[in-house]
């Protein structure tokens, strides 16, 4: 396995690129390729694009990617035997060098393509495939991940090969969250309907209204911070949309009895990340990408995590990191003691520590966004390209 690390070489003169996506309808994987798309064409090489027709089509040719229909998010045999053919003759007529696909069923295909070929075959990969059509995506050259805990979980338990795993930037936007675009009247509503007082410390979390975003174990903490004598401290627990979960979150406020200390706010993430001292992403379920995480950070909350998941990638503490290193504070998943004892650790950092750490973190934070994916994906194409001796 290995971490995308630096390098001034990202030239792609004269080759040619063949990027395969199920489509480009708006999406995630669609943005992505478009700026992987911009990546190729600012180092120099030639991109092709594999992709039914979408609304985000003329923006792909727009930023240099030639379009060549096909059907790849097909499930019919007959028509995948089909594509796999005619994409092996697109990846000879065109002279492409490397074929870098995301999606399952397109993984599929583009890797009996390039067996065909004799190309070699670069698969973004985001999630640990269930099913057997899915595991094609662990049979690239090179497998791309967004996170450490992904790339451990696909060697343990799918025997990818160490060589083939690269952890990269999962290529995310994040200048909404930028605490800079947030204004100081914002701000000082949101702390007033949380609640805050003038010098109280506000604690927030934002994020779905899910089980698995650990709402309840932060409720059972603040319990136990008041048993033990927390004072001058608010609590707001702030919605991404709705969810299924919300009169159970009131439900435990009130059997806690710490409705004088926890509000459930409604309020814009970026907002009530900006306005918080502490920010608490408590996430009970291993995520590939720790969202929550990353817009804390980079709203220049001081951040406290679970250690589970891609969290540790985003929150480094000591003593995997040196001090002054650190982007956050972690602590065991599920648990409201330890989360108590990280909070309580937390709130007593002083006024240098505590501007230090949230320095750190927005400055760790653009380790995640698109033009660090842009440049990850570039080295792996050129850590190919090396080795296969083109």
């Amino acid at each position: 396995m290995q971490h995308a690390g630096l390098s001034d070489d990202l030239s792609l003169d004269g080759r040619t690129v063949l990027l395969v996506v199920p489509s480009l309808d708006e999406g995630r994987r669609a943005r992505l390729t478009i700026a992987t798309v911009v990546a190729i064409s600012d180092a120099g090489g030639r991109a092709l694009v594999v992709a039914e027709k979408g609304e985000l089509l003329g923006e792909a040719q727009a930023a240099g990617g030639e379009w060549i229909p096909l059907p790849v998010e097909t499930a019919n045999p007959v028509r995948m035997i089909a594509n796999v053919i005619s994409l092996s003759a697109h990846i000879d007529r065109e002279a492409v060098d490397i074929v870098h696909v995301r999606g399952e069923r397109p993984a599929w295909t583009a890797w009996a393509a390039t067996r065909l070929s004799r190309r070699r075959l670069v698969v973004s990969l985001e999630n640990e495939p269930a099913t057997w059509l899915g595991r094609a995506q662990l049979r690239g050259d090179a497998v791309l991940v967004p996170s450490t805990e992904l790339a451990l979980r696909l060697q343990s338990h799918h025997n990818v090969r160490n060589a083939a795993l690269r952890v990269v930037s999962p290529g995310l936007s994040l200048g909404a969250f930028d605490r800079d675009k947030v204004t100081d009247a914002a701000m000082s509503a949101f702390r007033l309907a949380a609640g805050a007082q003038p010098g109280y410390r506000l604690v927030v979390q934002w994020g779905p209204f899910t089980p698995d975003q650990g709402q309840i174990v932060l409720i059972d903490a603040v319990r136990l911070l008041v048993n033990g004598g927390l004072s001058g401290v608010v609590f707001a627990i702030v919605p991404d949309g709705e969810g299924p979960d919300r009169a159970e979150l009131e439900a435990r406020i009130a059997a806690q009895g710490v409705g004088a200390l926890v509000r459930i706010v409604d309020a814009p993430g970026p907002v009530a990340l900006a306005a918080a001292d502490l920010s608490v992403v408590s996430p009970l379920e291993p995520q590939s990408i720790a969202l929550q995480a990353l817009q804390s950070i980079a709203a220049g909350a001081v951040t406290i995590g679970s250690r589970i998941g891609a969290v540790p990638d985003v929150l480094r503490t000591m003593p995997e990191a040196p001090a002054d290193r650190t982007t956050g504070l972690l602590v065991a998943p599920g648990d409201a003691v330890p989360l108590a004892e990280g909070l309580s650790a937390a709130l007593s950092l002083g006024a240098e520590e505590r501007a230090g750490l949230s320095a750190r973190a927005r400055r760790h934070a653009a380790r995640f966004t698109v033009p660090r994916m842009q440049d990850d994906v570039l080295r792996a194409y050129g850590s190919l390209l090396v080795t296969s001796g083109h």
